[in-house]
């Protein structure tokens, strides 16, 4: 099982940017701002606020998946014990390179849904006995491909299958992107919700 303990808070424990774990951390969390797109310092912070050395599950939909792990790894202080890529076509490539050691998937776009649920869950099948983090960009690019009736009812499936299995989780939306029903109606599936604001990140 996933524990979870409670974070620093000193200036030295976590970046001003990264949101503010103080308490025990939801199994499930919202990011409403930015892309992960260079802010490695929440995906740090989450992962710090793991105990033992969870394993990463990054779901890149629109950046290439070896791009977005490259930007986090200078940050890294506790790096993960293993890390799985899942991308689209156009983003990153199926296998294993000698360049970055571990797993990279793909899906056809990211309104495969379908696909895009069976390869998460054939890598949460392989880490059932481990800690692990599934770190999920975007919620917004999949809307542009799949109407939210179909993406609510994905994450709805997707958050209550990594939740019975303690996984710790982190979806990002953009909420200038959609409007104010869409947003609160994929809100409503998550446990923990944070804002992007001029001072970072704030618990909502």
């Amino acid at each position: 099982m996933t524990g979870v303990e409670s974070a620093g808070t000193g200036p030295d424990d976590a970046p001003a940017t990264a949101p503010p774990f103080g308490e025990a951390v939801p199994s499930n969390l919202l990011l409403l701002g930015p892309s992960m797109e260079g802010d490695g310092d929440a995906i740090v912070r989450l992962m710090e606020s793991v105990t033992g050395t969870p394993s990463l599950l990054a779901v890149s939909l629109l950046r290439d998946p070896d791009e977005q792990i490259a930007s986090w790894e200078d940050r890294w202080r506790k790096p993960p014990k293993e890390v799985a890529t899942i991308g689209c076509n156009h983003t990153g490539t199926t296998g294993t390179s000698a360049e970055t050691s571990y797993r990279m998937t793909t899906v056809a776009d990211p309104g495969d849904l379908t696909g895009l649920g069976i390869r998460i869950n054939e890598c949460l099948d392989a880490w059932q006995e481990r800690q692990c983090v599934v770190v999920f960009d975007s919620v917004t690019t999949m809307l542009q491909y799949a109407d939210t009736k179909q993406v609510f009812q994905f994450l709805h499936v997707l958050t209550s299958r990594m939740k019975r299995a303690d996984v710790m989780s982190v979806f990002y939306m953009d909420p200038e992107a959609h409007d104010e029903q869409t947003v609160s109606t994929i809100r409503s599936l998550f446990e923990g919700v944070y804002e992007w604001s001029e001072d970072g990140w704030e618990r909502s």
